[in-house]
């Protein structure tokens, strides 16, 4: 159990890192959810580099928000939202939502960066 930008969270990971025989590309198979103790809107903000980027699932009650895609993209949340980028290069994914309980990222590739302080 640790804190996150002053709230209280419990944090569960499970991963497993793995590398091809040519040891240049890696590849990070893991799982993270992050129960939230405080309720409220939150925001979640994720750099990647995935040419197409699914959002976490998020879990609560009368999920509602907005996902902004890091390339002029905006929708509204809808569970299983995923979003196909013209260009490959580092997105920033920026989910600002209400109603939300806990998240769980799981098979996360292209990863660069998720921030939870404003979890």
């Amino acid at each position: 159990k640790s804190g996150v930008a002053g709230h209280d969270a419990d944090y569960i990971y499970n991963g497993e890192l793995s590398y091809s025989t040519d040891g240049q590309t890696w590849t990070v198979l893991c799982k993270v959810k992050v129960v939230q103790a405080a309720h409220g809107a939150v925001t979640l903000v994720v750099k990647h580099t995935a040419p197409k980027f699914g959002i976490p699932v998020f879990t609560g009650s009368n999920i509602k928000g907005t996902v902004t895609w890091g390339d002029g993209a905006q929708e509204d949340y809808q569970s299983g939202l995923s979003h196909e980028y013209a260009e490959q290069k580092e997105h920033t994914a920026t989910i600002s939502i209400t109603g939300v309980e806990a998240v769980e990222l799981e098979n996360i590739s292209g990863i660069a960066e998720i921030d939870f302080t404003g979890f």
